[in-house]
């Protein structure tokens, strides 16, 4: 249990306390595609270095290129370009929040955001 600094001694479990499933999609999404999860990494300091900023939404677009799936290894049944559902933007971001902190990136508030934290 931690502190949430609330005030008033209110101890709570530090867990994410959001819509679950989409935080689980998203975990099982990275898992089932680490190269393209690796990719978003790798965008994502690069714009940091260059631009000060990170781009979850551009980065989700450029994996749907088919030269882009096709150096990665995504794959889907014939032409079919690589699918990655938009529902998972703000979800992957805050997993890779999770992961890498220091990257600026520059979320709205979500159903994915803790409870403490969402509107």
């Amino acid at each position: 249990m931690t502190d949430t600094g609330l005030g008033g001694g209110a101890v709570t479990p530090l867990q994410l306390t959001l819509d679950n499933t989409t935080l689980m999609e998203a975990i099982e999404w990275r898992d089932l595609h680490p190269a393209a999860y690796q990719k978003i990494i790798e965008w994502a300091h690069r714009d940091k270095r260059r631009l000060g900023r990170c781009f979850m939404q551009a980065y989700l677009e450029a994996l749907r290129s088919p030269a882009i799936a096709e150096e990665l290894g995504l794959r889907r049944v014939g032409d079919e370009p690589f699918l990655v559902n938009n529902n998972l933007k703000a979800a992957l971001t805050r997993l890779v929040l999770m992961e890498y902190p220091d990257l600026p990136f520059r979320p709205r508030r979500s159903k994915c955001d803790p409870s403490s934290v969402a509107v």
